[in-house]
């Protein structure tokens, strides 16, 4: 995880005027009508497999999960 990216997303939602809600999200649905939360779940899914397979050339995604430096 790059928490450098994480604190400088911090610092951006303390600076900017909005208010961000979650929603937990069914994975993977196999739904034949799906909710528009599901599609942009499954669409941001195939987004980061294909990064992980052919990255922006300037970074290579680390193989496992990083601890926090603090």
């Amino acid at each position: 995880m790059d928490f450098g990216l994480i604190k400088a997303a911090q610092k951006l939602l303390k600076e900017i005027p909005i208010t961000i809600e979650t929603s937990w999200v069914k994975g993977h649905s196999t739904a034949k009508l799906k909710t528009i939360q599901e599609e942009l779940n499954i669409l941001a899914d195939q987004i980061a497999g294909k990064y992980a397979t052919n990255p922006h050339p300037s970074h290579e995604p680390r193989p496992m999960h990083m601890t926090d430096p603090n």
